[in-house]
Parts: C-alpha cells; structure tokens; sequence
C-alpha cells in the first residue's frame, strides 16, 4: 500500500497539539511573538515533573497528553528549544515552523484531481461479475482471494477499523453504511501554510469529510460497503471510524498522530490503519553537517 502521496517541499516540523478532545484553533488568534513547540519528555518520566522542567525552561503547556509524555508548548523565549532538550527530563523540543517552499501543482502527486474524469469515463462499462459493479477493476481483491474469503466472513459490524489519514468522506455512498459517528474524531487542524484557508471558523474540519481524499480511498479498500453500487472493500461488513490525523494538503505531524491513537486506544478500536509516514525530517540524516545543530535536535 503506497505511502501518502509523494514527499512534498513544504513540510511543518511540528503541529499543533490536540488533547483527546480534538478541540480547534481559531483561525483569527492574533498574533504574537510567542512560537508554538511539541515537547517530548524522557521514557518514565512523571507528568508534573516535565511540565516543571518545561515551565523552568521557558515554556507554557497549552495542552498535554500524559499517557505518552507530550506536550503542546508556548513560549516567547528565543532559546527555548535548546533550554528544554538540556533538560534531563525532556527529550526536546520542536516547533512549528514552514520549511521550504510551496511548489506548483503537480498533477501526478495530485491524482485523486483526475478520480472525477476517469469516473465518468468508465460509466458505461459493463456490470462487473462480483459483490458489486465495479469489484471487477479491484486486481487487488482476486490477488488476495479477498473475493473468495469474504463469502465465508465478510466482516463483523463489531469490529471498528480506524482510519488514521486525511479524513474519510462519510457522504460516499459506499462509505455511509459502514461509518461510525459515535467513534470517529479529527486531531488535524488546518494550518494555513500547507493547507490553505481555514474553511471553518476553528480551522478543525468536521467529523466525515475528507479534502485530501486518500484517506476515504483507504476506507474504501477496508470496507466499501457491498450494497449493489460502485465497489466494495476487503472486509465490506466493518465498521469505520474515521481518525483525522493527517492534513488537507496530506502531510502527517507527531502531534495529531498520537492524539489520534491515543483516541483509539482509549476507545477500544479494534484495529487502526496507518498508511503514512510522519513528516518532515523522515529522508533527513540525523547528523547531517548542513543542518544546524537545532535543526539535527529536532
């Protein structure tokens, strides 16, 4: 299964923390010199203990999550970061800034542009011979005899099957019937230098839509419902929940990532599916001599 799209050359060193809660960041905060970290404190490592290494070296904690020891950090101090990573209690510190440049559209890397065209073009193809219309274009599930499996168990509506992507479009007719509401969370706020405008007041989209579109094709491939209309999934009886961890523009940040299975181990998700990679330092050498000894930290 492909990684998100392709790597980009803007990326986001870290994001902005979420609790469990998923609560949003207004999109009209105005602005100040305070500078934005995720902070990470060492393996065993009480609560109260970094926060208190993280109040002395500058910091303010704006939100936490304790089960994993990270922490969303203000502060107006220039030399936070390199206060916080001496710390014994902290690992370190990484703030949230653009690198890099934004390039221009590419239309490979934005294929799911073109799912539209190619839809319409294959309207009128002949009725496919499996579940559903379209399951004879999926090479993929006569590969694995999913075909074959799923007449014996095609999945159990008990079983929830998160996904943590960009979002998953609950309107898709193959997607609605096997969506969960009462599960499903976004931990990803828009950030306007990757993802463009805010398209709600709180920069947090809501719960079942999908504008970067890969994690509904992931959904699908799960569990697109078997209901006589477009195609359907590996396992078409599952329930989905949908775990927002991931940007409009595709790109994935600690920060949401972990809210996001913090969420699902709190609420007994069966199964989670990733198929990312956190961004952006992943093709960085760790001790490369071109970066700085801050950016080598982070």
């Amino acid at each position: 299964m492909s990684k998100r799209f392709t790597a980009r050359t803007v990326a986001t060193a870290a994001v902005l923390a979420l609790t469990a809660t998923g609560l949003g960041v207004p999109a009209n905060a105005a602005p100040s010199d305070s500078r934005t970290f995720t902070v990470v404190a060492e393996d065993g490592v009480a609560a109260d203990t970094a926060i208190a290494a993280i109040k002395a070296a500058g910091g303010t904690v704006v939100s936490r999550s304790d089960e994993v020891g990270m922490f969303q950090v203000s502060s107006d101090r220039a030399d936070f970061a390199a206060r916080a990573t001496a710390a014994p209690t902290l690992i370190g510190a990484a703030e949230q800034k653009a690198i890099g440049r934004k390039p221009k559209l590419d239309r490979v890397e934005q294929e799911h542009l073109l799912a539209g065209a190619g839809a319409r073009a294959g309207a009128g193809a002949k009725k496919g011979a499996k579940l559903d219309p379209l399951d004879d274009k999926l090479w993929g599930l006569e590969m694995i005899r999913a075909d074959k499996a799923r007449k014996i168990e095609p999945g159990d509506r008990r079983v929830t099957v998160g996904v943590l992507d960009t979002g998953v479009d609950a309107s898709n007719p193959d997607i609605a019937p096997n969506f969960n509401w009462s599960l499903s969370r976004n931990f990803a706020p828009d950030l306007t230098d990757v993802d463009g405008p805010c398209e709600v007041p709180s920069c947090l989209d809501p719960v079942g839509t999908d504008d970067g579109g890969h994690g509904t094709h992931v959904a699908g491939t799960i569990g697109a419902a078997a209901n006589g209309f477009g195609l359907s999934g590996v396992a078409p009886n599952v329930s989905l929940v949908e775990l927002k961890g991931g940007q409009d523009s595709g790109y994935f940040f600690l920060d949401p990532v972990v809210n996001a299975l913090i969420h699902a181990g709190r609420s007994g998700i069966d199964v989670v599916n990733m198929s990312f990679y956190v961004d952006p330092w992943l093709y960085n050498c760790t001790a490369n001599p071109a970066d700085s000894p801050e950016d080598q930290a982070e």
